[in-house]
């Protein structure tokens, strides 16, 4: 099995990266949805960005950290109005 990774992988790898940044600098969601979408960035299925499925991008990651390191939502860098 290859450990490359494919368009897919690496441009998903790329948003959330992103999604992360802009989660530091404290943006809202509706400028998370409108900055991706400008920078050209697509979900999974190649489509652009709503609130819906950031928010779905948003709880994955809340959940992925608090279980990997057992923090609270506020020590994850998310308000609970971001999830």
């Amino acid at each position: 099995m290859s450990n490359e990774k494919t368009h897919d992988q690496r441009q998903a790898d790329r948003s959330i990266r992103r999604i992360k940044e802009m989660i530091a600098q404290g943006m809202s969601q509706d400028e998370m949805v409108k900055i991706l979408n400008e920078e050209g960035y697509k979900t999974l299925r190649l489509r652009d960005w709503n609130t819906n499925n950031l928010r779905q991008i948003l709880f994955r990651i809340r959940h992925s950290l608090k279980s990997w390191y057992g923090l609270s939502s506020s020590r994850c860098g998310l308000q609970s109005s971001q999830v």
